[in-house]
């Protein structure tokens, strides 16, 4: 039971920001740490050619993860109506990504053009190359649905950083 001090910070009752706070701050380097190996495996596939799939498999869903979590946590911060030093990590962590999606989306723009006029291919992870851009357009979309809903939470959180 509340008493006449509490304030409810949400439909659905009171939020510990201190608590998201420290798992955002987790989850974050956990996700750094998942994605630079990523990046390595890539690398690694990109140069040997081999099949690599169900590393790259784990890989992707351990990221996966981490950023459902990183995300629930924000759509809770974004209905928040308080100051906290955790909307300040969650509005970094929003400029980030957003940057960082939008240059994926720049960059695979330009590889969906280049397949398209077939002068160049996408590289699975188990190491085959396709000419078919649709894995390509299927991607962009994501990423744009991505990018529209994570604007979305920094406009909502960006209201509330001290």
């Amino acid at each position: 039971m509340k008493n006449k001090h509490q304030k409810s910070n949400s439909t659905s009752g009171q939020i510990n920001l201190n608590a998201i706070h420290s798992k955002m701050n987790a989850l974050i380097a956990e996700r750094i740490k998942w994605t630079q190996k990523q990046k390595d495996l890539w690398k690694e596939i990109h140069r040997t050619g081999r099949n690599r799939s169900e590393e790259m498999s784990a890989i992707s869903k351990r990221i996966g993860e981490c950023t459902h979590e990183i995300n629930s946590n924000i759509a809770v911060l974004a209905r928040c109506k308080q100051t906290h030093v955790v909307m300040k990590i969650a509005n970094d962590y929003l400029n980030g990504e957003i940057q960082r999606v939008k240059k994926i989306i720049g960059k695979w723009s330009d590889y969906v053009a280049i397949v398209k006029s077939g002068r160049g291919t996408f590289i699975n992870d188990d190491g085959t190359k396709t000419t078919s851009p649709k894995v390509g357009i299927d991607y962009l979309n994501a990423k744009q649905k991505t990018l529209d809903r994570l604007v979305g939470w920094k406009n909502s959180i960006s209201k509330h950083v001290g």
